[in-house]
């Protein structure tokens, strides 16, 4: 078995190979990111070639593109909605900043004062703060606007529960029991 004259040599022809396969992945990872940037260039050139031949046709026409517009609202719209309040009470919520929360679900109830999810939403809140009152009150007032909601029942059972109205409690998670199985039938 013949021996290499120079052990150095094998090692330096294996550090040769790996740099040779780094600068092949390198010219290849090259040649797609510039395919990648030669086909955005073209999709932006057909979205401003678009555009262009819209705009012409409405100077010759006289007359705005097909396309629909999206309808802006204005912020007073905005603030005036309900249904935004509520869901930035909710992202509030899930951010564990309940306090804000609170403020977002009575905005909402100002706007609207039957919006259930809003009522739910206040009354769940009030019961992380451990406002437990508070969250009675407003877990009844959620069942006034649906008596059918087991959740709110079972909101209502929990809160009994925290001020030892053992007796409520257990009326209450019955009626939660009792719509559950209603609605599942």
């Amino acid at each position: 078995m013949k021996k290499d004259a120079n052990p150095d040599a094998s090692a330096v022809d294996e550090r040769t190979n790996d740099d040779e396969r780094e600068r092949k992945e390198k010219t290849s990872s090259m040649k797609g990111e510039s395919e990648r940037k030669r086909q955005n260039g073209s999709n932006r050139q057909q979205r401003e070639a678009g555009t262009r031949a819209a705009s012409q046709r409405t100077a010759q026409t006289g007359q705005q593109s097909v396309a629909p517009q999206r309808k802006q609202r204005n912020v007073q719209q905005v603030y005036a909605d309900s249904d935004y309040w509520y869901h930035k009470g909710v992202v509030l919520n899930q951010k564990q900043e309940n306090e804000f929360a609170l403020n977002c679900y009575n905005q909402a109830l100002e706007l609207n004062p039957h919006h259930q999810a809003s009522i739910f939403n206040l009354a769940c809140a009030h019961e992380k703060l451990k406002n437990y009152k508070e969250a009675l009150k407003w877990f009844g007032k959620a069942i006034s606007v649906k008596e059918d909601w087991p959740d709110a029942h079972y909101g209502l059972s929990l809160c009994s529960l925290k001020l030892e109205r053992h007796a409520d409690a257990v009326k209450h998670i019955n009626h939660a029991l009792t719509w559950c199985r209603k609605e599942y039938q």
